[in-house]
């Protein structure tokens, strides 16, 4: 996936061996009695059905991979002994999967507490950067970008001044391999803590684009609910010598013209 191909090429900077369990190449952690390599050290999990109004359409799907493909997981730690790194959320929103993704903590913070495997947690905020996916699951930097690379009118749910927390991808990776080396169920916020309006960013992509799209305001979707403080508190940061930095306008630039090659 996304933040997974980042993650792989993050640890192997470091010199690690890092092995891909996806279902594209026919690992499904749905399946019980998952199977991993005896030199595995640590499992970073990151497989997730995403989604916001769309999975109060089809909620088994999330629970089937997000809770049960969770468990499984734990239960492959506790079995090999290795470590487990999971991705959380920030709880903000009452969706199907906010709910499935605090599920998944807690389990995993259970299964440190009564199972003896070592865990740790990175709270991903509103991720970015080139190669998230256009199709499926709406998520904010591609829907944007690609809209206005064809003029096509931006669209905003709610009235805009709400704030997200983007973090580049690199600094998502990077937690993930640092958090991998704690094991008592600490938690760390890949997050910056500082935000931009919908409004803003949606202009700021029209600048950058040279677009003659318009911004235009609908409803919130079901799963959301207008919330303007949604941001990074820092947990964890001081376990470390370093955290996410506020986004970088070279960072959006570069990742808005990646979008370009989706232009008719």
């Amino acid at each position: 996936g996304f933040i997974g191909r980042e993650v792989v090429k993050a640890f192997q900077r470091f010199g690690y061996k890092v092995y891909s369990y996806d279902k594209s190449i026919g690992l499904d952690i749905t399946r019980s009695n998952l199977v991993y390599g005896d030199d595995v050290t640590r499992i970073v999990h990151l497989a997730g059905v995403l989604g916001t109004d769309e999975l109060f359409d089809n909620p088994h799907d999330a629970i089937k991979t997000n809770i049960n493909g969770t468990l499984n997981v734990l239960q492959a730690c506790a079995r090999i002994g290795c470590g487990y790194t999971g991705i959380t959320m920030p709880d903000v929103w009452a969706n199907v999967y906010s709910a499935t993704k605090t599920c998944g903590r807690n389990l995993a913070s259970a299964w440190y507490q009564h199972q003896a495997v070592k865990v740790s947690h990175v709270r991903a905020w509103h991720a970015f950067g080139e190669g998230q996916k256009v199709k499926g699951v709406r998520k904010i930097i591609p829907t944007f970008a690609t809209a206005a690379w064809r003029d096509e009118p931006i669209v905003i749910n709610g009235d805009g001044t709400q704030l997200v927390d983007l973090v580049y991808k690199h600094d998502v990776a990077r937690m993930l391999v640092d958090a991998s080396n704690y094991d008592a169920d600490q938690v760390f916020d890949a997050g910056s803590g500082k935000g931009v309006s919908m409004n803003t960013l949606a202009k700021c992509i029209i600048t950058m684009t040279g677009s003659q799209s318009e911004i235009v305001h609908q409803p919130m979707r079901r799963g959301e609910t207008p919330n303007t403080q949604a941001l990074a508190v820092g947990e964890g940061w001081d376990l470390l010598d370093w955290h996410p930095e506020p986004w970088l306008p070279s960072d959006l630039a570069r990742t808005v013209a990646w979008y370009k090659q989706d232009r008719p």
